[in-house]
């Protein structure tokens, strides 16, 4: 192997591992935030969705039943949540770090939320739907 491929080969790998540790130690967890955001977004729209149609039996956890209800296991065999817009295993709904999704409801108010990767509550790592 010639000296100038041997400099172009650790230049070109030196290029690839910088751009592959940009995207996993900053890209990554950006857009893994975006999309759980979005899913618990999601996910909360589709339990007010479902609680309008069923004031008398609401969803307020993450159980296997409220998730089966919102998956169209309902007296209108409506499909409130798709398998798509979440993490979904024994029936109940989890974050990107295997962690349950929070549901909590004050008054009127409905919370959607994921402890964050540190699984700890009530710290900086929480990611809130809005």
């Amino acid at each position: 192997m010639s000296r100038g491929c041997l400099k172009l080969t650790i230049v070109l790998s030196t290029i690839i591992f910088i751009f592959s540790s940009f995207y996993y130690l900053i890209a990554l967890p950006k857009l893994r935030h975006e999309i759980l955001l979005n899913s618990l977004e999601t996910i909360r729209d589709s339990i007010e969705s479902y609680n309008k149609d069923y004031p008398k039996s609401p969803l307020h956890e993450n159980s296997a039943l409220s998730t089966s209800r919102l998956l169209g296991d309902n007296g209108r065999r409506k499909v409130y949540l798709t398998a798509k817009d979440a993490i979904i295993k024994g029936g109940i709904i989890y974050d990107y770090w295997d962690n349950p999704i929070q549901i909590t409801k004050a008054g009127k108010k409905l919370t959607v939320f994921s402890y964050g990767k540190n699984n700890k509550p009530n710290d900086e790592d929480d990611i809130i739907a809005p």
